[in-house]
This record gives C-alpha cells, structure tokens and sequence, in this order.
C-alpha cells in the first residue's frame, strides 16, 4: 500500500465510523507508520495498528471500507502487536521507528 493508497482508507475507515457515531482510536506503527510520517519507504504490505477504543467497530468498518476500497481483507490488521510488551507506548513505538529509519537511510556522505 503506498502513502495515498493508506490516507484514503483511512479516511474512509472514519467516514464509516462517523456515519455510525462510533468513536474508535487506532494507532498506526511499523511500515505505515514510517511510509505516512517520513519520507524513507514508498510502500508497505499493510497497516499495522492497534485499535484501543471502539475495537470491534473498527474492524468491521475496516473490512467494510477495505472491500469498497479493493483492498486485502487485512489491510488493518493488529498482527504485529505480539511483538509489544506492556510497556510499549505510541511514542516509544515512534522512537523505535525513527531508529529503524536512521539505521537503514542511506549514509549522506
């Protein structure tokens, strides 16, 4: 999925929660994270998240909007947070991220 290909389902994935006055919070880390906040990778297979408000909700507007959208049954998909510990927080997630971006940018000598 490539940065705009993610803003819309994203977008969409709100238009739908909106439309049935459901608040849910996701957040976004790992390849998607880094392809919407920074200019170091152009794509990623998926959008790794953890929904912390609205989970059941979220989901299912997810998979809603995936299909009007064309996109994999698991574009948002909580997969990857088996690698947190409880001590994870959005902004140490960042960080890691942000190291990750640092280690594997091409050295501007």
């Amino acid at each position: 999925m490539e940065k705009e290909q993610i803003h819309k389902a994203l977008v969409r994935l709100g238009e739908i929660l909106r439309d049935r006055r459901v608040t849910g919070e996701v957040d976004i880390f790992g390849g998607a994270a880094i392809v919407m906040g920074f200019d170091f990778r152009r794509a990623t297979q998926d959008v790794d998240s953890l929904v912390t408000m609205g989970h059941g909700e979220v989901m299912q507007a997810a998979q809603e909007g995936g299909k009007e959208l064309d996109l994999p049954p698991n574009w948002l998909n909580e997969q990857a947070t088996i690698y947190f510990s409880k001590h994870s927080t959005p902004e140490r997630v960042l960080q890691v991220t942000e190291l990750a971006r640092k280690l594997h940018a091409p050295s501007q000598s």
